[in-house]
């Protein structure tokens, strides 16, 4: 009995994996749209295999922006690569794109880590410029905060933001990281990372800006020395 359920359970394993792979074959690899979707994922989503008591297992996307303008940008990166919509439902302060597939989690774990801890910017993906400021105007469209004088990411995450900085040097963006550690003792330490100089700021502007339009609408005042509202 043991034997025969292995081998059904082989059978099934098989035919996933042929299932995936010709559904795979139908979408060109697109490495500047997959860099983007694991920048929305990583700064304001999940990507989950969960398994309940009854032993079901549940593979979801989920993404939470709070602007109508970013839903665009990450349907259509969603749409292109995997031929696949999430449900969009709204929210009194943000919107919610959800996704149950196998498939399209699968593959984007096979690409990135994603999770609160766990995120990071996936090297092996941003071959070139472009894919890397895909990425960083996505992951800064879900986690920046545009005022006058700064933008700011922050996370629990240290890795993660080191890995954000170090991209932003490479293009020629310097920025400032910083540690806030919490008065109570289980929360996490906070890693800051500010874009303060008004030169880094206009060079963020130029070589990867953002899809959102409020920021982007306040990075441009903050450039003009005009008042802006935070973001």
């Amino acid at each position: 009995m043991g034997n025969l359920r292995e081998a059904n359970r082989q059978r099934v394993i098989s035919r996933w994996v042929k299932t995936h792979a010709l559904q795979m074959r139908r979408f060109s690899p697109n490495p500047r749209l997959l860099a983007r979707l694991c920048g929305f994922l990583a700064g304001d989503g999940s990507v989950q295999i969960r398994k309940e008591k009854t032993g079901k297992i549940h593979h979801s996307l989920e993404f939470f922006p709070d602007d109508a303008s970013l839903i665009p940008p990450f349907a259509h990166a969603l749409t292109k690569l995997y031929g696949v919509e999430a449900k969009t439902e709204r929210h009194p302060h943000h919107f919610r794109l959800r996704l149950y597939s196998k498939i399209v989690v699968c593959d984007l774990l096979r690409v990135a880590k994603f999770g609160l801890l766990d995120w990071s910017v996936p090297k092996a993906l941003l071959c070139d410029d472009d894919a890397k400021r895909e990425w960083l105007r996505a992951y800064f469209d879900s986690e920046a905060y545009v005022c006058r004088s700064y933008i700011r990411v922050q996370s629990v995450n240290e890795p993660g933001i080191c890995g954000v900085r170090k991209l932003l040097s490479h293009f020629g963006i310097q920025s400032n990281q910083y540690t806030y550690t919490p008065k109570k003792i289980r929360w996490n330490k906070v890693y800051i990372l500010i874009i303060t100089k008004k030169a880094d700021r206009l060079n963020f502007l130029k070589k990867i800006g953002f899809n959102h339009k409020k920021k982007l609408t306040r990075l441009l005042s903050s450039l003009d020395d005009t008042h802006a509202d935070v973001a």
